[in-house]
């Protein structure tokens, strides 16, 4: 339902053309009843690391780049974690491989449905990790409605979608080309990008032409970097303890549940604002017509409930290179627009600087 609600906001307020089509893919996947047994369907999408239901990887590049017992993050279930823990004990002490915990979670989601759902909602309850507002967004009949901003939602699923290092299409689009250069493939450079419009070409100049810090002007990547980070502070928060990026290794220290919590719902959302940002100045199939959210109420919250947090985040924007939001905004228009005309000549140090050093929503000081 709350999908539904996304699709026909938009396609009525923002007049999107595209969005009826997503609310009728959505309706009938969620109103066909099942038919497949719910055990090897689990098995199978477990062997496969994939999701049929979301069309999505159960571990994403971002978590599989982990060893599988370090494969979780801010929603995975503590039961998972506690469970995965003493079967990598056992497998340890046996030669055998290590389980992750994001698996057991989708085993426990696939034969459990509804009710292993709610069963995870309530360990986690009851370690302290989640409840309250956050607690209703898993809960029976509410999780109909509400939705968490940057879990499950259109723009998200669309967004890691094409920047998936794998099989994204952005991703896609810029490796092939990329090996057409280099001579890996025998596909000709110039009648590949022919096929593609100027958003999905610029990227792949940009990615098979120039540096690591002249890419990052581009406001998907921006946004994945922005949203990697935010991803990681998150999961500190849930295990209920912080390790500072400038602090001296192994120092962490505790934060309090309630404070974890109200922060990692206003981070949902920054996380949420920045990729749905990313996406209309990117110019992506269906998103580029949307107006722009500003963030720095979000930075603003964090603070507010947390200096210390704040501070944190803001440190890993910038070890990261999390390049200004404005400035991102303001520079990319013309940075395509010089990919379309000079192709890899073009010069765009000038746009880097802007990018870096423009205002930046996050920036309160």
């Amino acid at each position: 339902m709350s999908t539904a609600f996304q699709d026909a906001f938009r396609a009525a307020y923002h007049n999107d053309p595209t969005a009826k089509w997503r609310f009728m893919e959505a309706f009938f996947e969620n109103t066909i009843p099942p038919m497949d047994n719910p055990l090897y369907k689990t098995w199978k999408e477990v062997n496969h690391n994939y999701n049929e239901f979301t069309k999505r990887r159960i571990v994403e590049d971002r978590d599989a780049r982990q060893v599988p017992s370090e494969q979780w993050n801010e929603y995975t279930s503590e039961l998972a974690k506690t469970v995965t823990g003493g079967i990598n004990k056992i497998n340890r002490e046996f030669g055998l491989d290590e389980q992750s915990p994001m698996y057991v979670d989708h085993w426990i989601r696939g034969l459990g449905g509804s009710w292993g759902r709610q069963a995870l909602t309530w360990t986690d309850q009851l370690a302290g990790k989640s409840g309250g507002a956050e607690g209703l967004v898993d809960a029976f009949i509410f999780r109909r409605f509400l939705k968490d901003a940057s879990r499950g939602t259109n723009s998200t699923q669309k967004f890691w979608d094409a920047v998936a290092s794998v099989d994204g299409r952005f991703s896609q689009i810029a490796k092939t080309y990329k090996d057409a250069i280099d001579g890996k493939n025998d596909v000709d450079p110039v009648e590949f990008l022919e096929r593609y419009d100027k958003e999905e070409v610029a990227n792949a100049v940009l990615n098979g032409h120039f540096s690591a810090s002249i890419k990052r002007i581009h406001p998907l990547r921006r946004a994945q970097d922005a949203a990697g980070e935010i991803s990681k502070l998150r999961r500190q928060l849930r295990a209920g303890e912080i390790r500072p990026v400038e602090g001296d290794d192994g120092e962490k220290y505790p934060i309090a549940p309630d404070t974890a919590q109200t922060l990692d719902m206003i981070m949902s959302k920054l996380q949420a604002t920045e990729i749905l940002n990313a996406m209309s100045t990117a110019k992506m199939k269906g998103f580029g017509h949307l107006p722009l959210a500003d963030t720095r109420d979000y930075w603003e919250q964090i603070r507010e409930v947390s200096p210390e947090i704040y501070e944190e985040l803001r440190a890993r924007y910038e070890e990261e290179k999390v390049y200004s939001e404005i400035g991102v905004r303001e520079a990319w228009p013309e940075a395509q627009r010089r990919l379309m005309v000079d192709g890899p000549e073009a010069d765009l140090e000038d746009l880097v600087y802007d990018a870096q050093e423009g205002d930046d929503p996050g920036d309160l000081d």
